[in-house]
């Protein structure tokens, strides 16, 4: 894996500038970032299965995993805000409910992927007892300690009383946890665990302010606010030794076994836009949404082309099977990408994740990947 050094006396703060320089940080997220080859022949599955550490051997693609899990989370939590307990927003927005939390919660809930990804951020990873299901491939991200703890699914009969039995100091609940807030409080009560929603079904707040929102549920939102500053100078890092600004990027997902454009919100796209890369005409995004290309820059060719292609590995266990068969098909064989080995699958845990950690990870995909090609297979 390629490290990236930057220049910390120039682009981060003291920990004292950082609380300050933190608005902008969060600002700047908001706005950019919450913002292998084998040849044209495809080969046996059997011979040349797609998995956790081995590249895929589909035609002219490579199975990326570019951070290390292992080493994704401090060994020890991060500074804790001052006091034993502090007054945070129950959700995102600035006419949230406040609630005291503790600032050294021992046993923590994480109903969300971005909840595992906080603590773990945060060197909390050894206090969560439990999560939400996480997402297939979020091993790629995090580390055995949370993809391996014991599972509270909102969508089981037991799901109240295992929470009762696990005696939370403080539950994090996301958009995707299977559950809302609301829905939480009712079928648990005010006399349990302070309930905080990081983020809401549906709403539009950046990734960055709902890690801010969590980690403040853990008593740490100075230290979150560090770590967002300092992810601003390692991606800024990141791009100028990749330089993606001189490269057309395509990110391709699949739906249904169809291959179509990315989602413009995903935190794969978003982090692309926050290092300046190119994208295809087909593919070029303004503040965020799909616009139409230039008169001076139509599409040519296959919408799904570019300099390079990340296409994130479909979900589910008929995934491998649904990106296989568009890789063996005819329209993809003829990507220049394609023939050119510069295509690159991804891990939906990582482009469409929900937290910093997540996000460091993506960067790393980038910057690694972006100007070179496949392996042979």
């Amino acid at each position: 894996m390629r490290n990236f050094t930057v220049d910390r006396a120039r682009r981060l703060p003291s920990p004292e500038g950082a609380r300050k320089a933190a608005p902008a940080a969060v600002g700047l997220l908001a706005l950019g970032v919450a913002l292998s080859a084998c040849g044209p022949s495809p080969m046996d599955m059997e011979e040349h299965p797609i998995t956790e550490s081995t590249p895929s051997r589909a035609a002219g693609e490579e199975l990326l995993r570019s951070g290390d899990p292992e080493e994704a989370c401090p060994e020890e939590p991060l500074r804790a805000d001052s006091g034993s307990t502090v007054s945070v927003a129950s959700s995102p927005g600035d006419d949230a409910d406040k609630v005291r939390v503790p600032t050294e919660p021992e046993r923590i809930l994480a109903l969300g992927y971005g909840a595992a990804d906080t603590a773990c951020a945060l060197g909390l990873q050894d206090r969560v007892v439990a999560t939400s299901p996480l997402p297939a491939g979020a091993n790629a991200v995090l580390p055995p300690r949370l993809t391996s703890a014991p599972i509270a699914d909102p969508a089981t009969a037991e799901f109240s009383s295992q929470v009762r039995d696990l005696d939370p100091d403080v539950i994090l609940v996301g958009a995707d946890a299977g559950v809302t807030a609301a829905e939480l409080r009712k079928t648990l009560g005010d006399d349990g665990a302070p309930i905080i929603s990081y983020e809401d079904p549906g709403a539009e707040v950046p990734w960055s302010e709902s890690a801010r929102v969590a980690a403040a549920a853990l008593g740490r939102e100075k230290a979150m606010d560090t770590l967002l500053t300092d992810f601003i100078g390692f991606y800024e890092g990141a791009a100028e030794a990749s330089t993606p600004s001189d490269t057309q990027v395509s990110v391709v997902q699949f739906d249904g076994g169809e291959p179509r454009i990315a989602d413009p919100d995903i935190l794969g796209v978003r982090i692309l836009t926050a290092m300046g890369a190119q994208r295809p005409p087909a593919q070029l995004l303004e503040d965020g949404e799909p616009v139409d290309p230039p008169d001076y820059s139509p599409i040519a060719g296959d919408e799904l082309s570019g300099d390079v292609v990340f296409a994130i590995k479909p979900p589910g266990p008929n995934g491998e099977a649904e990106m296989r068969s568009v890789f063996e098909s005819e329209r993809w064989e003829e990507l220049s990408p394609m023939k050119n080995r510069r295509v690159f699958v991804v891990e939906p845990s990582v482009w469409q994740g929900r937290g910093i950690v997540a996000a460091r990870t993506a960067v790393q995909d980038i910057a690694a990947n972006i100007n070179r090609y496949s392996a042979d297979g």
